[in-house]
C-alpha cells in the first residue's frame, strides 16, 4: 500500500515538474486530424488523389461476393511514412486485407506541418468499392459493368454519362496540375492576381468549381458560394484567364475532371501571417546579425547588473520592404526595449514577402534580438546529453524555423568556383548543436558534397551568427540540429568573390 502511495506520489511529480523526456514522449505520440499544411501524396494534393491512389492499388480478392463502402484509417507520420493503418468498418476479411494491402502500397507522403514543424497526421478515407466484371457477361453487359466500375474506382461522378457525353470525373488517377506546381495555393494567387478589387472590399471566401478538359483548358467555371455579386463576377473572369493546366489522366488517358475549391478574397492593404506565404520576407546580406553587430548599442545596465535575455518585436514588412507598426513582445529592461525598438524602426527595406503568384504583399515578421550579443568565442562545455527535440525548437533571429534552414542555406552560401565551372550537384546533410545560448556548436558535415562545397556550407552557417536557442518550458536548452542541404550551382544564389 506504501509503495503503491509513493509511485503515485512521484508520477504526479514528474507530471507537474515537467520532465523533459516525459513532455518529449507525449508530444512525440500526438497525432493530429487536421493540421496547417496537410499530408499529400507526390504529385496529387487533393483529397480524391489519395483515394484514387488506394483503389488502383486495391486487388478484389478470387473469393470476395461483396461490395459496398469500406472506411480504412491509418497515420502520417513526421517522416511522410503510413503506419498503424486499420479497417474501421470492414466488407469482409479477406476485403479488409485487401484494403490494408492498399494502403501498406503507398509511397512516402510529404508530411503534414503545424506551425513550421513536421507533424504525424490521421486519415480516415472513405471507399466505394464494386466487383469487377463477371467473366461471362455479354460484351453490352461487360462494357456497362466496366463503366460502372471505373466510375466507382475512379471518382463518383453524378451520373452515369448517356453514350457520347463526356464523362467528367470527380477525381482521376492523376489529379489536373497548375503548370509549376504549387497546388491550390497558386492557383488563388493567379486568380487574386487577375482580380482588380476595391480598398473597401469585404473580405471572406468564395466557393468556385470548374472543369479542366483533356486538352488542360479551364470550362464551365461556376460559383458555387459567393461573397458578392462583383466580387463573383472578378472571380469568374480571372479564372476565365487562367493558363492550361496539366490535364488529369485515368488508366494513361487524359480526361475531364470538376475541379472544386476555395479563393480567400483580401483588401489590398491586408497583412499575411508567414505561413501563407509562399516566400517569407527576409534582411537583405549580410544579414541580420551583421546588422545588430555594427548598429546595436547595448545600455552599460545589462554589463552592471548581468542581464542576459531576448526582447522580442513584431512588426509588418511591407510590399516595398519598408517597417511599420513595431510592438514589443518580450522584455529585458526599459532601456534594453528602447534600444531594440530604436533598431527596428531604423531598419533598412527588407526582402519583401511573395506570395504563390509571385507578387509581393504585405506580412507579419518577428525578431528576437539577444542582449547581450552571444560571444562564439566562449568556450563550450558539451552537455552529457543533448537531445533533437524541444518543446519549441530552435529558430533564426528573424522567426525562420530551423527546419527551412537548409533551403535558406542553399539560396545564400558563396558556390566555390570549381564548384561552378564543374558543374558540382548534390545533397549536403550537416549536424550541429544550438547551445542555451543560441551559439551554433560542433557544426559536421554527415554527408558531404565536395571539400570546398562542404566549406562553403559551413561558411554559410557560420555567417548566420546565433539562433534563438531552443526551449523546454521556459528554460533555453541545447538541441543538436541536422539539415539537408540542396547544393547546385545554378540555384539562385549570393555570389560573392
Amino acid at each position: 500500500m506504501i509503495h503503491s502511495l509513493l509511485r503515485s506520489v512521484l508520477l504526479t511529480a514528474c507530471l507537474m515538474g515537467g520532465s523533459p523526456l516525459l513532455l518529449r514522449a507525449q508530444e512525440s505520440k500526438k497525432v493530429y486530424t487536421y493540421v496547417e499544411q496537410m499530408p499529400y501524396l507526390p504529385g496529387g494534393v487533393s483529397p480524391g488523389a489519395l483515394q484514387a491512389a488506394i483503389l488502383k492499388a486495391f486487388r478484389y480478392p478470387a473469393d470476395a461476393k461483396v461490395e459496398g463502402r469500406a472506411v480504412v484509417q491509418f497515420t502520417v507520420n513526421e517522416t511522410g511514412q503510413v503506419q498503424d493503418a486499420t479497417v474501421v468498418k470492414g466488407l469482409s476479411p479477406s476485403i479488409d486485407a485487401a484494403i490494408l494491402a492498399a494502403v501498406g502500397q503507398l509511397p512516402r507522403f510529404e508530411p503534414g506541418k503545424q506551425n513550421g514543424q513536421r507533424v504525424a497526421v490521421s486519415f480516415t478515407i472513405p471507399l466505394q468499392l464494386a466487383l469487377p466484371s463477371p467473366a461471362g457477361s455479354s460484351a453490352g453487359e461487360s462494357n456497362t459493368r466496366s463503366n460502372i466500375v471505373q466510375e466507382v474506382v475512379a471518382g463518383r461522378a453524378d451520373k452515369v454519362p448517356e453514350q457520347g457525353e463526356e464523362k467528367v470525373y470527380t477525381y482521376v488517377e492523376q489529379m489536373p496540375q497548375w503548370p509549376g506546381g504549387g497546388g491550390n495555393a497558386a492557383i488563388s494567387a493567379a486568380i487574386l492576381k487577375n482580380v482588380a478589387l476595391p480598398a473597401d472590399t469585404p473580405e471572406g471566401r468564395v466557393f468556385i468549381s470548374f472543369i479542366v478538359k483533356p486538352t488542360g483548358e479551364v470550362s464551365n467555371a461556376k460559383i458555387t458560394k459567393g461573397l458578392s455579386p462583383a466580387i463573383d463576377a472578378a472571380v469568374l473572369a480571372a479564372v476565365g484567364k487562367l493558363p492550361r493546366f496539366e490535364p488529369g489522366k485515368q488508366n494513361g488517358r487524359t480526361v475531364s475532371v470538376n475541379y472544386p475549391m476555395l479563393v480567400n478574397i483580401y483588401r489590398p492593404d491586408h497583412v499575411f501571417e508567414t505561413r501563407e506565404v509562399a516566400t517569407r520576407a527576409r534582411f537583405a546580406p549580410p544579414g541580420l546579425f551583421s546588422y545588430l553587430q555594427r548598429h546595436l548599442k547595448v545600455p552599460a545596465v545589462v554589463s552592471t547588473e548581468k542581464l542576459r535575455g531576448w526582447v522580442g518585436v513584431d512588426f509588418v514588412v511591407q510590399a516595398s520592404g519598408k517597417i511599420v507598426s513595431p510592438t514589443l513582445t518580450s522584455h529585458v529592461c526599459e532601456s534594453c526595449d528602447a534600444e531594440v525598438l530604436r533598431l527596428v524602426q531604423s531598419f533598412p527595406a527588407w526582402v519583401p514577402a511573395r506570395d504563390h503568384a509571385g507578387s509581393a504583399v504585405a506580412v507579419r515578421q518577428h525578431v528576437d534580438v539577444p542582449l547581450p550579443l552571444p560571444d562564439p568565442s566562449v568556450p563550450f562545455a558539451k552537455p552529457e546529453n543533448v537531445g533533437r527535440y524541444a518543446q519549441k525548437m530552435p529558430s533564426l533571429l528573424d522567426g525562420t524555423p530551423v527546419q527551412e534552414l537548409g533551403q535558406l542555406l542553399s539560396k545564400t552560401l558563396i558556390y566555390p568556383e570549381t564548384a561552378r565551372k564543374e558543374n558540382i550537384v548534390g545533397t549536403a546533410n550537416v549536424s550541429f548543436i544550438v547551445d542555451a545560448n543560441g551559439i551554433v556548436r560542433e557544426p559536421r558535415l554527415t554527408q558531404s558534397v565536395c571539400r570546398s562545397c562542404d566549406q562553403a556550407i559551413l561558411d554559410a552557417l557560420k555567417a548566420l551568427g546565433p539562433l534563438v536557442p531552443g526551449r523546454q518550458g521556459e528554460q533555453p536548452v541545447p538541441v543538436e540540429v541536422s539539415v539537408s542541404i540542396p547544393f547546385s550551382p545554378t540555384t539562385p544564389a549570393a555570389s560573392g568573390k
